[in-house]
């Protein structure tokens, strides 16, 4: 029987943990030191008592796409989320930026960000806050993620339509 370099080192961990009086096991897949990690991966998204749905606003004068608009919609289905931080997110470099903070308005949140956002800050993290105090903390309960604009977002040339999209697709969203 032969070992496999990685398997060997391994096992050398799990013996190292075992003998030592602060075992550090890896964290289980999709958390983080603040919670946990989801996925999203299409224009909508139902869970963890919110909604949200994607959208495009293209720029009718046909000036191209970096006059375009993505609009985020966010809305909260129960009171056990007070307050949200969403940050872009260059996964090379690791630089962050904080588009929205702050306590959940009794509305929908609508965050509109110009299309050429998602070139320098492809990912984007949605951290939700059981409250003020969690947000200030910076910890959040879960986190959902983007990678770039989901392929699945409807693009639309009058503000009038996506907005009534918006609305749709928060009202028959199913969870994914």
């Amino acid at each position: 029987m032969t070992f496999k370099p990685s398997l060997y080192l391994f096992l050398l961990a799990i013996l190292y943990n075992l003998g030592s009086p602060f075992p550090t096991w890896p964290a289980p897949p999709g958390t983080t030191a603040e919670g946990r990690m989801v996925h999203g991966s299409l224009d909508t998204f139902k869970g963890e008592g919110v909604r949200i749905a994607w959208g495009i606003l293209k720029n009718p004068q046909g000036k191209g796409p970096e006059m375009d608009r993505v609009v985020l919609r966010i809305q909260t289905d129960s009171k056990d989320w007070e307050a949200v931080r969403i940050e872009g997110i260059d996964p090379f470099s690791g630089s962050r930026g904080t588009l929205y903070s702050a306590l959940f308005p009794s509305a929908p949140l609508d965050l509109s960000l110009p299309r050429s956002h998602f070139d320098s800050f492809p990912r984007t993290e949605i951290h939700f806050f059981r409250s003020y105090a969690e947000l200030q903390e910076g910890k959040p309960s879960w986190i959902l993620y983007f990678v770039g604009v989901p392929d699945t977002t409807p693009e639309f040339l009058s503000a009038d339509r996506l907005m009534n999209h918006l609305e749709k697709a928060l009202s028959s969203t199913t969870p994914r």
